[in-house]
């Protein structure tokens, strides 16, 4: 009975260690067979990311986390040091090819001996719409000839599918190329986001520590736009990371890289174009390391309609090179009578630039010297209203300004209401016999105009006791009415939606 005993618990003790053996074969056998079909082990470093790593694989982010479920941790973070699988796409004999600039399915198959079928069977996720292939992609040939497992190292670098996602991408490449900017402006370029007209890549040190940094501006290619959308990168070299993105809207253009406002502090300017139905606009930016980060270094907003910029000194008030942008004419009949201008940016004692003036180009029209005898007019506290009497009275007497819209009775309209506001110029000058003599003249030129009525209603009110209020107060109420007189406004607020609108309260303005 001993006998049976001992021979029966060892029977148990065998099973047992089957079992135990079964199960742990059963437990390892999904990373054999995740890990066991060809590819490499990784190991992550600092600033590495899913996208960045698939970018430079060409493996994508859930093929990656497929094979490394172990590796996908809280936030989706990878940490430093640890090892990941890079799966292998091709399978059997074979080699990877880089999509160049031109390639086809037909040229590929034509260059391989491999038929287009064989071709795209293999590389099932390489099928694009309308069967594109993208520079810079990688796709496995299949071949009869046997060839060694490619080495992972240097890995190549799929092109991104946005153009948004080219930082990540830049980072990886320049980590593992230590830095060559010959590799990445050829990658960039094969990918067809760099080119002669589009594009720029410069290394300079802006941070001042003696290594250089590495500018990029990119810009989408084949798009049929007139600005094809771009975007604009500073990659810092302490282990390739994106100090800066512009996040553009539009096509992107690099003007300098360097101390622009001479503040000892590197500065890059850019000007970035937006198109739409019928007019360009460009914004230009500017960005200063300030020793610890990138801040934008204009204060206010530079933009203008098919703006032309250069960077010039042409000021005593900013240090260092001004802004200087002329343009601004929209392209469309509904926008009004136009004119193009020249504005001024400065950099005051190395300060964030500021506008410091604004010219508008010689014109013909009436209706722009009203708008400069306006705007002189609401200044005229400055210069005594020495400006505003000269534009007024250059609109009511000059024989050469011009109709510019399409109001019939135009230059009427324009000259009788600039009479009227020479009238209160002089007023506003002490010169009562001027004001009275001008308004005499406008209500016997235009008599039974609007403006030789409201120049009668604000002389009448004015001139007993020289008080401007009451008399821009009488103005107003005959404006209102009854009966109302709108005309009075109107005539100034229907020059298309590029110019000032005009209201009742600006007939008479008082100016403090």
């Amino acid at each position: 009975m001993e006998v049976i005993k001992r021979a029966i618990a060892e029977r148990y003790r065998w099973l047992a260690g089957v079992i135990l053996i079964i199960s742990l074969v059963s437990a390892f056998s999904p990373a054999v067979s995740a890990q066991g079909s060809g590819g490499y082990w990784y190991t992550v470093r600092r600033g590495d990311s899913w996208a960045s790593i698939a970018a430079r694989t060409g493996i994508s982010v859930a093929e990656l986390q497929r094979a490394n479920p172990k590796a996908i941790h809280r936030y989706h973070w990878l940490y430093q040091g640890e090892r990941i699988w890079i799966p292998q796409r091709g399978s059997g004999a074979g080699y990877w090819y880089v999509v160049r600039s031109g390639d086809s399915w037909t040229s590929i198959s034509q260059r391989t001996g491999i038929s287009v079928w064989k071709l795209q069977r293999a590389n099932p996720k390489a099928i694009h719409r309308f069967h594109w292939l993208y520079a810079g992609e990688r796709i496995w040939i299949p071949s009869s000839k046997p060839v060694q497992t490619p080495t992972p190292t240097p890995p190549s670098f799929a092109c991104p599918e946005h153009l948004s996602d080219y930082g990540d991408a830049m980072k990886a490449l320049l980590t593992d190329t230590n830095g060559d900017v010959r590799a990445l402006t050829a990658w960039l370029t094969g990918c067809g986001v760099l080119a002669k007209d589009r594009g720029v890549v410069r290394s300079v040190d802006i941070t001042g520590d003696g290594k250089k940094e590495v500018v990029v501006a990119l810009g989408a290619s084949g798009t049929g736009m007139p600005a094809p959308p771009g975007d604009l990168w500073v990659l810092r070299p302490s282990g390739w990371t994106v100090d800066f993105q512009a996040n553009a809207a539009g096509q992107v253009k690099v003007l300098d890289v360097g101390d622009v406002n001479q503040d000892g502090h590197m500065d890059v300017v850019w000007l970035e174009t937006t198109c739409g139905a019928h007019t360009c606009f460009g914004s230009v930016y500017v960005i200063s390391w300030t020793g610890q980060e990138f801040e934008s270094w204009v204060d206010g907003t530079l933009t203008m309609a098919y703006p032309e910029v250069r960077l010039q000194d042409v000021s005593d008030k900013g240090t260092g090179r001004e802004i200087i942008v002329h343009g601004g004419v929209i392209g469309s009949v509904g926008a009004g009578p136009q004119r193009a201008w020249t504005e001024v940016w400065a950099s005051p004692g190395g300060a964030p630039y500021v506008r410091i003036s604004k010219v508008y180009d010689p014109s013909d029209c009436l209706y722009h010297t009203v708008l400069d005898a306006n705007q002189a007019f609401l200044n005229g506290r400055a210069d005594g209203f020495a400006k505003a009497v000269t534009l007024y009275r250059k609109a009511v007497e000059d024989p050469t300004l011009i109709a510019c819209w399409v109001r019939p009775n135009e230059l009427e309209e324009l000259r009788t209401f600039s009479a009227f506001r020479l009238a209160m110029a002089y007023a506003y000058q002490g010169d009562m016999a001027n004001a009275e003599a001008t308004i005499s003249y406008l209500k016997s030129t235009y008599p039974g105009t609007v403006y030789a009525q409201i120049a009668d209603v604000w002389w009448t009110a004015y001139q007993p006791a020289r008080d401007m209020n009451a008399a821009c107060a009488a103005v107003n109420a005959f404006v209102a009415g009854p009966p109302a007189h709108p005309e009075a406004y109107e005539m100034l607020a229907d020059y298309g939606y590029a110019n000032p609108s005009f209201s009742a309260s600006d007939v008479c303005p008082v100016i403090p």
